[in-house]
């Protein structure tokens, strides 16, 4: 009987464990990124859509559509510095994708529930949803790249400003 060997060398088994926890990082982080854009989303558009005379029943599509990408972007602001996600462009695209996944799973399950989870037209429900899937990689237009200011010794590690803390105070 021939042996039976599923890896051949030890950088293999690292190699299928360092992928498996990649894969794991990357799930943790966009459940958290989807759940924090879930949560006030939904308000937002139950608010938006009650007939009760609340808030934002009067409120035009724009102005709704407008506070749902703020919360996108302060969501996705609060994920990258909380984590402290490197500038890796494809990481941060791999976390909006799968939780572009869970959000578009989201919205199957509370649309089958007969509710909407997006006020307005297919426009700006793709509008919304292709912002989502992006931000985490367009806040690195924002950020500073730690990289390219290292040689100026101006960079402080730990906050990602320019000057010391005791510069500031």
């Amino acid at each position: 009987m021939q042996n039976m060997v599923l890896f051949e060398t030890t950088e293999s088994v690292i190699e299928v464990l360092w992928d498996v926890a990649l894969a794991f990082f990357v799930t943790r982080l966009a459940l958290v990124y989807f759940a924090v854009v879930f949560v006030p989303t939904c308000l937002i558009s139950y608010l938006a859509t009650c007939n009760d005379g609340s808030l934002l029943h009067r409120a035009n599509i724009a102005g709704v559509v407008a506070a749902q990408l703020l919360v996108t972007a302060l969501a996705a602001r609060g994920v990258v510095v909380h984590f402290q996600l490197p500038h890796l462009k494809s990481l941060r695209l791999a976390i909006g994708g799968v939780a572009l996944g869970f959000m578009l799973g989201a919205r199957a399950l509370v649309a089958a529930a007969g509710w909407s989870l997006f006020v307005g037209g297919g426009r700006s429900t793709a509008l919304l949803l292709a912002v989502f899937a992006a931000m985490p990689a367009l806040m690195m237009a924002l950020e500073r790249n730690p990289a390219k200011h290292l040689e100026e010794g101006d960079y402080h590690h730990e906050t990602g400003l320019k000057g010391s803390l005791s510069d500031r105070m």
